[in-house]
């Protein structure tokens, strides 16, 4: 009992963490200030939030949770205008 407890806690500190970088890269993002092309910006933008529904999903056991995380994940990577 006190293992599942635990592993919620982890989870719930996890998705905390990755629910406040999503949101502090969220607020940074500006049209304006994007050097790169505009369907990068709309990539790098659905990624966020498609990185942060994840993590809730595999707060709450979603079953389609992990698939958006990686997705999101994924897409960071690729529509990174640094990269």
């Amino acid at each position: 009992m006190s293992a599942n407890i635990l592993l919620v806690l982890v989870m719930l500190l996890g998705t905390g963490v990755v629910l406040g970088r999503c949101i502090e890269l969220s607020a940074l993002l500006s049209r304006k200030a994007w050097m790169g092309h505009p369907f990068q910006f709309v990539g790098f933008s659905v990624s966020v939030a498609l990185t942060a529904g994840g993590a809730v999903g595999v707060l709450f056991f979603w079953g389609y949770g992990q698939v958006l995380l990686l997705v999101g994940i994924a897409g960071w990577f690729y529509f990174n205008r640094r990269m």
